[in-house]
């Protein structure tokens, strides 16, 4: 776990999957403040050979706080067996960027 208050989690999404409502719950439940999504195209090897598929990026904004229930409803809902899940402690972030992070995952106020 890191040190730094905000965290940025990196997760790859099937474009044709519902990633919408997977991406709503995380903001509604406060394990994220935003999450950007990103359409990318993919080549990567899975089980011995190269894949190509069409996917969409989640940049995930969060606090250190919620980054492990998270991590957790990303393993419990994400159609992948296995799931790209990276984290990544910003050096510096905009002093209000980051107070509204926090504000948006504190799992103690509810708004």
């Amino acid at each position: 776990m890191s040190s730094k208050p905000m965290l940025l989690v990196l997760v790859t999404f099937p474009k044709k999957g519902e990633y919408l409502e997977f991406v709503r719950e995380v903001v509604e439940n406060r394990l994220a403040a935003g999450v950007n999504m990103v359409s990318v195209n993919s080549l990567y090897r899975w089980r011995g050979k190269v894949e190509e598929a069409e996917e969409v990026l989640l940049v995930i904004k969060t606090s250190a706080e919620a980054v492990k229930p998270l991590k957790e409803f990303i393993l419990r809902n994400h159609p992948y067996e296995v799931p790209q899940i990276i984290i990544l402690s910003p050096e510096d972030v905009h002093q209000p960027y980051l107070t509204w992070v926090l504000e948006n995952t504190a799992t103690d106020r509810k708004q």
